[in-house]
């Protein structure tokens, strides 16, 4: 025998919603015992429009919840081995972004003009100047 009920909108935010018949009944109670006068007709409305899945689509609702909730415990597995491949990822990224910035900056200084103000940490071609008679005035970075 079947012992839920399902119901739309057993409480203002929710939806299609699955409890025992004597959760039923105490929410049948509850509204009537707490909520206000002007809510209690809509609300006992939709309560009332509670119905009961006959046995073999019960047993069928159950067989589809529990693949449900086997697929959503793999997707959560997943989700942790996804989480974990990414942050070794963002943390070789960042290291590889850590020697790019070396390597730039290394190359940099030895091939590009000596004045030049661009540096991996501000990406400005101008901001040691905006011409080469200026960049030739400075002293050469050490």
């Amino acid at each position: 025998m079947n012992n839920y009920v399902y119901i739309f909108h057993p409480w203002h935010n929710l939806g299609l919603y699955r409890m025992t018949l004597a959760e039923y009944a105490e929410r049948i109670e509850e509204v009537k015992r707490d909520k206000p006068l002007d809510e209690q007709d809509l609300r006992l409305h939709y309560l009332g429009m509670a119905f009961i899945l006959p046995d073999q689509a019960q047993a069928e609702w159950d067989k589809a919840w529990a693949e449900w909730d086997k697929a959503w415990a793999e997707w959560v597995k997943a989700q942790a081995e996804w989480d974990k491949a990414r942050a070794e990822w963002d943390k070789a990224r960042a290291e590889l972004v850590k020697a790019q910035a070396e390597l730039d900056k290394a190359w940099h200084k030895k091939l590009c003009h000596p004045n030049c103000g661009w540096t991996p940490e501000n990406k400005d071609i101008f901001a040691g100047g905006k011409s080469l008679a200026v960049l030739a005035t400075q002293k050469e970075k050490p």
